[in-house]
């Protein structure tokens, strides 16, 4: 059966094992010791029946770091938090999704081959999540706009009417002026016209007309403290 080792250096090599034990698998990635050697990420391919392990350790130096592309792709753990780096040497294992989920030989073709599929799936979920991201900016500032719209439009009709409001104030005080004006002139008009007639009349005919007029001066005065609408 064989196996990947992605060597800490970035450099990668296909190796043959006789007897394949996940006990053991540390000794193949140049491990004296088992301790936290275990999978620490796992990729299913797109086809859904096979996934790719990845074995090795998440403690060591810092120079120890295993910088190969597939550890580039962000992976969260149960927790949602992401997970850490690997350090040291890593094991690729390829093993079917469906019963009895048996491992099966991984040459370093399929192993390029597999390895592109899965960088191009990260890609693609990536672009999906910018594409969310620009839909969520643009709606945003849609309503953004909409709303500063809304708000100019408003203030419009809003200094609209105040400015047809300064103007019927304007009207209705003119209108008063002039009819205050023209209620004058009517009731000096009304004490000319009086005296001429009265000089020419009799002494009872000039009291039946001083009472009549009397009486539209009184109408007269009513009128003037009359509510205009």
């Amino acid at each position: 059966m064989h196996i990947i080792i992605l060597d800490k250096k970035e450099s990668v090599k296909c190796i043959n094992v006789k007897d394949f034990q996940l006990d053991t698998l540390y000794k193949k990635a140049g491990f004296k010791s088992a301790n936290g050697f275990q999978k620490q990420r796992e990729f299913k391919l797109s086809s859904q029946t096979q996934v790719l392990e990845i074995y090795g350790k998440i403690t060591g130096h810092t120079d120890t770091e295993n910088l190969d592309d597939i550890f580039q792709i962000p992976q969260l753990d149960e927790r949602g938090n992401p997970k850490p780096a690997i350090y040291g040497n890593a094991v690729v294992l390829l093993r079917n999704l469906k019963p009895p989920n048996e491992y099966q030989s991984l040459t370093l073709k399929d192993w390029e081959e597999k390895k592109k599929i899965i960088l191009q799936q990260s890609s693609d979920a990536d672009m999906e999540v910018d594409a969310e991201e620009d839909t969520d900016t643009d709606s945003g500032e849609l309503e953004k706009e909409d709303l500063e719209k809304i708000e100019e439009s408003s203030q419009t009709d809003s200094d609209s009417v105040d400015m047809d409001e300064d103007d019927d104030d304007g009207q209705i005080a003119d209108f008063e002026e002039d009819s205050e004006e023209e209620r004058e002139e009517s009731e000096k008009e009304i004490d000319r016209t009086r005296t001429i007639i009265l000089g020419g009349m009799g002494m009872g005919m000039a009291k039946e007309l001083e009472k009549k007029t009397e009486k539209l001066l009184n109408i007269s005065e009513e009128l003037k403290y009359e509510p205009y609408i």
